[in-house]
């Protein structure tokens, strides 16, 4: 017997075991179609063209017969599975066949097993197929699947199984989280089952949501069930409380000669809607419910998101849906190749054919000929006709039953209108990319994939291409028209090549595609387009904006246009231009978290056009410089912060601004034979150098501190200094200990001949530290004691240096043997540490404190205080930290007899230096040679290698949630 499951993804199993079934691009939708019609054979070429709409019926018909053998090659072999002759094809009815949407059917028509019939919906039928013909029966499946579950709550709720009743309520939820009818029923469920409060948190979960995705309120007899619920009154008889669907199903066709449909002139569909399911289903419920209907929506965007599209989608959708809500039409009037804003209304008359009356104004004429008339007006690309707006207000004043729905690159700020603000389609996230199945759940691949596919058909997602599939859909923002553009030259390219011509994005993206308006035929005439729209003013913000890596606050804009540093621009105002460049979706306005200033983001596709603009700027230089004078002074107050009371803030800012300094610096290095460039990439570099340890960078602050070597010489001495300082502090982490004590002796030498005391303290304590990690205990202690004697004497020193100084101290004792010097000296710093609030230092302290406890057999007390270092670390996400701490919880584990465990640790720790750049320090190679040979000699081979194999495999965060586990073996 062969099991065909078409809910969820296809699958498929032969006498209950998992059947492999894999084919070309199409065989999947012609299987799924044969499927649903099994019961009667389909004409040839009605398959063919349903399939292959796009190309020469010869090539359809080839396709198909090609697509046939493949089916029958990839179903098991040894029955006749396909009946097909010259004309028709069939799902055979004969073959041993079990079909999970069948089996549903047949369900729901049995009372007693409607229970059984919903445990098969799974999911959407065929949810990652996107074909324009299953959409209407993925929708005729989905609602019998929600009128079945209604009958069921109403079912269970009348024998009073309130528990059941709820179980079926928050299923139909999960599938339509805004389906207000069974909202109020599972209100009212909770509260007959004695779950008040939770009755109660339901509605404000919904209003919170309503308010967020929709930007409305909740139905007026929702709001009266919350208000029964919350006095603890009964529902009022004449209360809706019983589930009915928000979107009714498709009304019958209409009999010959009774009644037509409603005209539309809607541009036919062309190839297939990809993605924005949710949100093409929020614009028609917003447009679609009489009760609660919006009457001017405005979908708003960039140039290349897919408004048009989406909203055609929509209108079709509401044509095929909804037309008894609009029994005048629904009509799409095309507005780009409109070029004054007194044109608008004639555009709108033209479309309706309405020749009105030759003395009154368009507005008047159309006043009067829509004034009893129900329709939908699409408003396509109004973003240049904008002092047309105040038009629409007049028009939907006049006509009661008129809705608008607009599309526009700006919003239109009149009364009334709701704005649908639409993103760029969803992106994987390229540190944790899925398998090459699973990729195509995000809307961005499964449109690149599908539109690449048109012209390559032979392509196939693999997990080789995947990667640079996934890049490519990242590199282009998840921009529809971009991604468009780039799959059409996939005739030439493979994702590898094309990923390689994308820096150049500009460039690349270009098409023939003859019925695409010429401002789609290329991303550059598309930013174009939006760029004229701007006014001067506006264009220079943006390109000057252009050179934020990231996302960017007001303050850091503003900083740009230093009045005493940008000459020949009049003075301008800032946020009201920010604004202005939101609202014409040229930036993006990111939601801000708790008192955080605002932030602001640039796509990557138009941030390249940016920066082209910005080059062609007589002022570029000066804002450049601003740009890295900015984030010079940001990443030393940064340094400053992370020495503070406020570390965990600085250190989020840090994180969120560090690709725009390392913007700066790209550009301070490519400029850097002046002096105060040079002065500025070291000062910023060296700002950095405890924040990229804490994000496991060594390799990179290497780097940037190499480079900013060639310029040492243009330093002044005590600069000089502390770059020689921060190199050899880095060189000590890779291990690389000649140079770093030659860095820190250099600097040693510039500290005394400026007599500068400070900078000869920290040199000392950067020389012992050294000293230490090589294994030179009683010259660690000297040095130590030097730096601290010194510190001491110091006006400016600081707890927090003094308990660094202390914290290093304490493991020299340690490894000298002294372990009641040790513990006194890291119970002082521990309590200082806590007073102060120093959360980045404080795990240091926890650390060393539990090893001595580890040493001296208090394994109680090694493990709370390395297990809450662990913890620390981790909310900071020091990575340097974790792998240190990592190391740390192994070493306790051999002391524990958990010797599984430890070597699991010991080899993630491991693999982890190798990946991070960080070298162990001489005692800890030591310590951690002795304790695998206690391993080896526990474990036989086998053991050890599996262990170590599972260990090497992990990743950071992974290793730091198996150490916090207390069950880990």
């Amino acid at each position: 017997m062969l099991h065909i499951h078409l809910f969820g993804h296809v699958r498929l199993l032969v006498d209950g075991r998992s059947y492999r079934f894999q084919g070309l691009p199409k065989t999947t939708p012609l299987l799924a179609y044969l499927l649903l019609h099994r019961e009667t054979a389909v004409s040839r070429d009605h398959l063919a063209f349903l399939l292959w709409d796009d190309v020469p019926e010869s090539e359809a018909r080839a396709n198909l017969r090609r697509h046939l053998h493949d089916l029958r090659r990839a179903l098991p072999a040894g029955t006749n599975w396909v009946l097909s002759d010259a004309k028709s094809v069939q799902w055979n009815p004969a073959a041993p066949t079990w079909f999970d949407v069948a089996e549903f059917e047949r369900l729901c028509q049995d009372t007693n097993r409607l229970t059984e019939a919903i445990t098969l919906c799974t999911g959407d039928l065929l949810q990652s197929l996107y074909d324009d013909w299953i959409l209407p029966e993925r929708e005729r499946l989905q609602a019998l699947y929600f009128a079945t579950l209604e009958r069921l709550i109403t079912r269970e709720w009348e024998r009073g199984d309130l528990a059941q009743a709820m179980v079926h309520a928050r299923q139909l939820l999960s599938r339509d989280p805004l389906r207000e009818d069974v909202l109020r029923s599972y209100m009212l469920l909770r509260a007959e089952s004695g779950d008040r409060a939770g009755a109660l948190q339901l509605y404000q979960q919904f209003k919170t949501r309503l308010d967020e995705e929709l930007g409305v309120e909740p139905m007026p007899e929702t709001v009266a069930v919350y208000e029964r619920v919350a006095h603890h009154q009964p529902p009022a008889d004449d209360l809706d409380v019983q589930p009915r669907p928000v979107l009714a199903a498709s009304p019958a066709p209409p009999a010959p000669g009774i009644s037509q449909p409603p005209p539309n002139n809607l541009p036919a569909r062309l190839n297939s809607f990809v993605g924005r399911q949710d949100e093409l289903m929020l614009v028609c419920r917003l447009l679609g419910t009489a009760e609660t209907a919006v009457r001017l929506l405005t979908i708003t965007g960039p140039g290349g998101t897919g408004k048009t599209r989406l909203a055609t989608e929509a209108a079709h959708w509401l044509w095929e849906h909804h037309r008894d809500q609009f029994p005048d039409g629904i009509y799409f009037v095309g507005l780009s190749g409109v070029a004054s804003p007194e044109l608008v209304l004639t555009a709108v008359a033209e479309t309706l054919d309405l020749r009105g009356d030759p003395n009154g104004s368009s507005l008047e004429n159309l006043q009067a000929f829509l004034r009893d008339k129900r329709l939908l007006l699409l408003l396509d690309n109004f973003e240049h006709l904008l002092d047309a707006a105040p038009l629409l207000v007049e028009l939907l004043t006049a006509v009661p039953h008129l809705r608008l729905l607009v599309t526009s690159q700006a919003v239109l700020r009149l009364y009334g209108e709701h704005e649908f603000p639409l993103s760029p389609l969803p992106l994987p996230d390229p540190a944790q990319l899925p398998a090459a199945a699973d990729l195509l759940n995000y809307a961005a691949v499964r449109l690149f994939v599908e539109r690449l596919q048109a012209v390559q058909p032979r392509f196939v997602l693999t997990a080789e291409n995947g990667t640079a599939v996934a890049e490519i859909c990242r590199c282009l923002d998840g921009m529809p028209l971009a991604l468009e553009l780039a799959a059409a030259r996939g005739k030439l390219f493979t994702p590898a090549a094309m990923l390689a011509q994308l820096n150049q994005r500009l460039h690349f993206l270009t098409g023939q595609v003859r019925n695409r308006p010429n401002r789609h035929q290329t991303l550059r005439a598309t930013i174009d387009w939006s760029y004229n729209l701007l006014t001067p003013a506006e264009q220079t913000l943006f390109s000057a904006v252009a050179l934020f890596a990231a996302s960017f606050t007001l303050t850091a804009a503003e900083a740009l246009f230093r009045a005493d540093a940008v000459p020949y621009l009049p003075d301008i105002d800032i946020p009201d231009l920010i604004l202005s460049l939101v609202d014409k979706n040229m930036l993006r306005a990111l939601p801000a978290e708790g008192v955080e200033e605002p932030r602001f983001r640039m796509l990557q596709t138009l941030r390249e056009y940016g920066l082209e603009k910005l080059g062609q700027m007589e002022t570029a230089v000066f804002f450049y410089r601003n740009y890295a004078i900015y984030y010079t002074d940001f990443a030393e107050q940064g340094k400053a912060g992370m020495r503070s009371t406020d570390q965990s803030a600085w250190v989020q800012r840090l994180r969120q601004e560090e690709n725009n300094m390392i913007a700066a610096l790209d550009w301070l290095f490519a400029d850097a034979d002046t002096a105060q460039n040079a002065l500025l990439l070291t000062r910023t570099i060296t700002a950095l150098s405890r924040f990229w340890p804490l994000q496991g960078r060594i390799r990179d602050l290497r780097q940037w501190l190499d480079r900013a070597m060639r310029y040492l010489p243009d330093l002044s001495p005590d600069l000089q200094a502390v770059l020689l300082n921060e190199l050899g502090n880095t060189a000590q982490l890779q291990g690389d200990y000649p140079i770093a004590e030659e860095s820190h002796r250099r600097a040693l030498q510039l500290a005394y001949a400026l007599d500068d005391g400070v900078l000869i303290a920290h040199t000392l304590h950067f020389l012992a530290y050294a000293a230490g990690r090589q294994g030179q205990y009683p010259e660690a202690r000297q040095l130590f004691q030097e730096s601290l004697s010194l510190h001491r004497q110091l006006p400016t020193a600081t707890p927090l240096q003094l308990t660094t100084l202390l914290n290093n101290l304490a493991i020299v004792h340690k490894r000298l043997g002294e372990y009641d010097e040790a513990i006194a000296l890291l119970h002082e710093t521990l309590n200082v540490k806590r007073d102060i609030g120093d959360k980045l230092g404080l795990p240091a302290s926890l650390s060393n404190l539990g090893n001595l406890y580890v040493l001296q057999g208090k394994l109680g007390e090694a493990e709370a205080h390395l297990r809450e270092a662990l913890e620390l670390r981790k909310q900071l996400q020091d990575r340097q930290g974790m792998l240190y701490s990592v190391n740390q919880m192994a070493s306790l584990a051999v002391a524990q007899a958990r010797y599984g465990r430890a070597v699991t640790l010991y080899a993630a720790a491991d693999a982890l230096h190798q990946a991070m750049g960080i070298a162990r320090a001489a005692d800890g190679l030591t310590d951690q040679q002795h304790e695998m040979e206690i391993l080896r000699r526990q474990l036989d081979e086998s053991e050890l290698a599996t262990f170590q194999a599972r260990g090497a495999r992990m990743p950071l965060e992974e290793a730091v949630a198996y150490a916090l586990r207390e069950d880990a073996a």
